[in-house]
């Protein structure tokens, strides 16, 4: 019964994700990007267990079509729902800050979504994501902030730094994640799709949390799940460069 959440929040993601590729591309990407997904070797091994990934990348994925709809000139409903997938995405995994910290460099880069996050909507997903997070925050502080503690103590950044031979390990454990040829053409996207405003702002969406934890492996060490969070723009980004 636990288990039967985690192949309906990965079916959820994946129409999240046909809404985002139909927004920024056409129906035609976003349907190879919901089947890409959904078949991925990570995601088929993250159907079959109980696990808080498959909740993390179901709002991941709702973060990026909200995204989407609002550069497309969509209205405060769009906001909402991108405040909603934000704050539920926290309360599922911490690693979603990886996309929020995404969405303030895609704004930084990119002028259609800068236009589309006014000074209002910025402190309305600011609001709503603080009142879904404050039970969170309200029991750590209960508890001696046990969940973000827990969380340090994974990075184990208090143990030998510099571990060239994890960095390899975890670099190579995403060949396993994403499946070697779209992982190889994920590497070759950002290059090939840095030149237009969508597919470089995906690239930017997959490799902060790509980066991020490579460089936390190589400093202590990284389960290959860590950068689950990439793969949701990172499908995108492939169909989105290489279905046209």
């Amino acid at each position: 019964a636990v288990r039967m959440w985690s192949p309906l929040a990965h079916g959820i993601a994946a129409g999240f994700l046909f809404m985002a590729g139909q927004k920024l591309f056409g129906a035609r990407e976003g349907f190879w990007a919901a089947l890409a997904y959904l078949t991925l070797p990570g995601i088929v091994v993250s159907a079959g267990i109980a696990s808080t990934d498959a909740l993390l990348l179901m709002w991941v994925a709702g973060v990026i079509w909200a995204w989407a709809e609002l550069r497309a000139g969509g209205g405060w409903r769009w906001v909402v729902l991108l405040a909603v997938a934000l704050g539920l995405g926290l309360m599922s995994k911490y690693a979603i800050v990886f996309i929020g910290a995404g969405l303030v460099l895609v704004a930084a880069m990119d002028a259609r979504t800068r236009a589309a996050v006014s000074a209002a909507r910025v402190g309305v997903i600011a609001g709503i994501v603080g009142l879904i997070v404050l039970p969170n925050v309200v029991w750590n502080l209960r508890h001696d902030f046990a969940t973000a503690s827990h969380t340090v103590a994974n990075a184990n950044l208090q143990a030998e730094l510099l571990n060239p031979l994890e960095g390899a390990e975890f670099a190579l454990s995403q060949l396993g994640v994403m499946g070697p040829v779209l992982f190889v053409l994920l590497v070759l996207s950002v290059v090939k799709g840095w030149r237009e405003p969508e597919t470089r702002a995906l690239a930017v969406f997959a490799l902060v949390p790509l980066l991020v934890i490579l460089a936390q492996a190589f400093l202590s060490r990284a389960n290959a799940n860590w950068a689950a969070s990439a793969y949701v723009p990172g499908t995108l980004l492939v169909v989105g460069v290489w279905a046209r």
